[in-house]
């Protein structure tokens, strides 16, 4: 009886024990104090079978603390297609003392495939488990999950990012990778507060790093993501659909990139044809260029097509050519292709686009880009071709393809170059504006202005997608005037290897002159004023980041107000030139026959700032506004008449 009894107490300890890990209790203050969640246990367990396969067994527990967390966590996706297989899916909710609520069924997961834009063709699909699905309760609740994958597409092994949640404390997290010895494995650590454990044996070798106690932390403003604690895995092998090659350099990559898109690059006669006919006449090589590239923007249009081994395989020359459609791989090399009919030579290009420009560690080969461009190689010149847009300029690449690393295929394998770094001289706003004051202080304004490179993108976006209203309805927005009218606007568009947008527009002012008694008033800086709206506290901890795609450029404008009589001023602003490591501000005011004639210009760099430096940001931007809302003060002379 007593060993009955002595088995029982032990049985309802162990059974306590499990039902209350979770227990909130449990977590160290510093973890959870304003924290929107805790990760209590984070783990990827990868084996690698050899070099056409391997698991990954996934287990993360979660405590939800607040509205905030539960947007992050209690929806969790996990990523499918004809390649990764799930297994063994399970997942549960705790309360706050660690007691188990539910088990989550089929009913609280759905299936889905995975469109990132409407104009994509996939077989890769989603499975979302639902955890707010069931009813809610009360903060704070823990979540866990855990599945097991298998994958037949050994170009890409899980990497691990442990601390990539802003207001998320971090229990533990753990990453472990073994794979034959044989065949061995690739890794790189970035900003890692850890190093690896390596055990070995006479037939595998294991991987384990582990991270613990990691308090919330907030990311401040301009925080450079590329900064984040992450670990790069790569194959040194791959065996996919039976394409076999290294992979432990950018040689290997590039090669193994003409093995999958060898012998689909021959062009139908009929286009062969057509592209001969196109240039027969032309001796100037980016003439020809020019001409095969708007060819191919006007016959065919981008479609993301991600289909089995299609998402690093490119279709046809002629499937194109029939279809008239294809993504970023087929409309690069049906380019390549076009080109090459007309004597010229152009080369595919892997980068990872998109406005947040990606590192791509030059020291560490790999698979790790999302998109394909055209690279056409000049004696003096190099031309770079954008192959999924209908209406970019020829040789322009913008802010999702400019300033990064790519890995051109040429006859050697891959080659890492850099894509053309647009300048402040390249990303221009100028404008000239005439304002035509009356005796009442109302006023039309006739301002032209010119935009260029990356600050022409939103313009041309605008003439090249929306309706004449809604292009007007964004000039209305960006105006920023009390009370005006919008009476006249015209855009004009040169498609040069810098494209430019030409904006013309007339307004009338009510009231652009105020009058305080004999006094009257006005702020120069009329249609343009620069306004910096993340900016935080001084006690910066990280060094910050201002990107290319936001700041590296120049603003100028230069505007002339006629009055109808003679003034006095009372109060001229001052002319002031500024300058720091961020840019510079220079501003000038003059005034002669009725006329105030007021000047700015500013320009912005990019680039990575030691945290030190963030006070003399905040003052360079500080002082910048300040002087863009200055006003200027002035008397009419009695000889004058209002």
């Amino acid at each position: 009886m007593k060993l009955v009894l002595l088995i029982t107490i032990i049985f309802g300890v162990e059974l306590a024990l499990a039902q209350n890990k979770y227990s909130v209790s449990t977590i160290a203050p510093a973890l959870i104090t304003n924290a929107d969640a805790v990760i209590r246990y984070d783990e990827q367990v990868v084996t690698l079978i050899d070099n056409t396969k391997y698991s990954v067994a996934t287990t993360l527990v979660v405590t939800i603390c607040n509205k905030n967390g539960e947007d992050n966590f209690a929806k969790q996706i996990v990523y499918y297609d004809n390649f990764v297989k799930i297994k063994q899916l399970k997942a549960a909710i705790y309360d706050s003392i660690g007691n188990k609520i539910t088990n989550l069924t089929k009913q609280h997961m759905s299936n889905a495939p995975m469109y990132y834009i409407t104009n994509e063709v996939t077989d890769s699909k989603q499975k979302t488990i639902n955890f707010i699905k069931l009813k809610k309760y009360a903060y704070p609740y823990t979540i866990e999950l855990s599945y097991n994958t298998s994958c037949t597409n050994p170009m890409f092994y899980p990497n691990w990012a442990p601390c990539s949640y802003e207001n998320v404390g971090l229990e533990k997290s753990l990453f472990t990778i073994t794979t034959p010895t044989t065949l061995g494995v690739r890794y790189k650590e970035l900003n890692l507060p850890t190093t690896s454990v390596i055990t070995a044996n006479l037939t595998t070798t294991t991987y384990t790093w582990s991270v613990e106690n990691i308090v919330p932390k907030v990311y401040e403003a301009y925080f450079n993501y590329n900064e984040q604690p992450l670990l790069l895995i790569a194959p040194t092998s791959v065996n996919f659909q039976n394409y076999v090659s290294n992979t432990a350099t950018w040689v290997d990559v590039g090669n193994f990139y003409k093995m999958l898109n060898a012998n689909r690059d021959v062009l139908p006669q009929e286009i062969r044809t057509k592209i001969n006919a196109l240039v027969k006449n032309e001796t100037d090589v980016l003439t020809k260029i020019k001409l095969v590239y708007n060819y191919m923007q006007s016959t065919t249009r981008y479609i993301s097509i991600q289909l089995g081994i299609g998402g690093w395989q490119t279709a046809t020359v002629t499937n194109v050519a029939q279809k008239g459609y294809g993504d970023c791989k087929a409309l690069s090399n049906y380019t390549i292709a076009l080109l090459k009919e007309a004597g010229i030579t152009a080369l595919p290009a892997l980068i990872y686009a998109g406005e947040n420009i990606k590192d791509i560690p030059i020291d560490f080969p790999s698979f790790g880009f999302n998109h394909v461009i055209v690279c056409v190689p000049l004696i003096n010149d190099t031309v770079w071709l954008e192959c999924t847009s209908q209406t970019e300029a020829m040789g322009y690449l913008g802010s999702f393809t400019s300033n990064r690393k790519a890995l051109v295929i040429n006859a050697e394998g891959g080659h890492l170059v850099n894509t053309p770094h647009l300048t402040t001289n390249n990303n221009t706003q100028h404008c000239v504006a005439t304002v035509t004051v009356d005796t009442l202080g109302n006023a039309i304004a006739n301002a032209t202005t010119t935009y260029s490179a990356l600050l022409q993108e939103n313009v041309n976006s605008l003439l090249t997608n929306t309706s004449i209203e809604k292009q007007k309805e964004a000039l209305l927005q960006s105006i920023h005037i009390p009370s005006f009218e919008l009476t006249k606007f015209d855009f004009t568009q040169y498609k040069n290897r810098v494209p430019v947008v030409v904006e013309t527009i007339t307004l009338t002012v009510p009231k652009l002159i105020t009058a305080h008694g004999a006094t009257l008033s006005l702020t120069p800086s009329l249609l343009h004023v620069f306004k910096e709206s993340a900016i935080t506290n001084k006690n910066r901890l990280s060094q910050f980041y201002l990107s290319p795609n936001s700041y590296n450029y120049t603003q100028s404008d230069s505007i002339i107000y006629n009055f109808p009589y003679e003034f006095t001023m009372e109060i001229m602003p001052k002319s002031v030139t500024i300058t720091s490591i961020f840019g510079s501000y220079t501003t000038s005011y003059s005034i002669a026959n009725k006329q105030l004639r007021y000047y700015r210009k500013l320009i912005l760099a990019s680039g990575t700032f030691a945290a030190s430096s963030y006070t003399s940001f905040i003052n360079f931007i500080t002082e910048v506004e300040h002087n863009e809302n200055l006003k200027a003060t002035f008397t009419i002379n009695k000889k004058s008449k209002r």
